[in-house]
């Protein structure tokens, strides 16, 4: 099914072609990166290509997404972020009204942690990198073959946090494994 539409943005249309190509590329930048091996992820992008991709990738080099709403803010952020140490955050340029990259630049210095912020649009501020331009490049070229299979997480590892809003106002993190993820889903 390689030519069969796997994503629909908007007027875009990747194939599962396409899609692994891209996938396959962020990957990459992932890893030469340190996003990987157990690095938590916060992804706080909308329903848009770009979290498809960004998502996969992490499983494929074992990066762990922390996958939060786009209507989370400073404080839900900021706490879940420092809570599992994240070292990388996905978000958009802006969504519905809202800076998500002004958001960024006022919590970096509160998370030790966090080395990278992608950000999926045309703008991204100092220090973060743009989904895009990454998406575009053919980083897998210049990277020696078999190198993503490495990195292949083991499927007790733990694949990615569920949130719960639990009562207390603030998020809960709920770790799933491979397993749990792939087979009791």
């Amino acid at each position: 099914h390689a030519d069969r539409v796997a994503v629909v943005d908007g007027a875009r249309r990747v194939t599962y072609r396409e899609l692994s190509t891209l996938v396959n590329r962020l990957a990459v930048h992932l890893a030469l990166r340190g996003v990987r091996d157990g690095a938590r992820a916060v992804f706080q992008l909308p329903n848009v290509l770009e979290f498809v991709v960004a998502y996969f990738a992490c499983l494929k080099v074992g990066a762990i997404p922390v996958c939060c709403l786009p209507a989370h803010r400073h404080a839900e952020i900021g706490y879940l972020a420092k809570f599992t140490e994240a070292a990388a955050w996905f978000i958009p340029s802006d969504f519905r009204g809202f800076d998500y990259v002004a958001m960024a630049e006022e919590l970096r210095g509160e998370l030790p942690a966090l080395s990278e912020i992608f950000v999926a649009g045309e703008r991204a501020g100092g220090g973060m990198s743009r989904l895009g331009d990454l998406l575009a490049d053919p980083v897998v070229e210049r990277t020696p073959p078999g190198s993503l299979g490495r990195l292949r997480p083991e499927p007790g590892d733990v694949a990615v946090f569920q949130l719960s809003g639990g009562t207390t106002g603030l998020p809960k993190v709920i770790p799933r494994t491979h397993d749990d993820y792939l087979y009791n889903s």
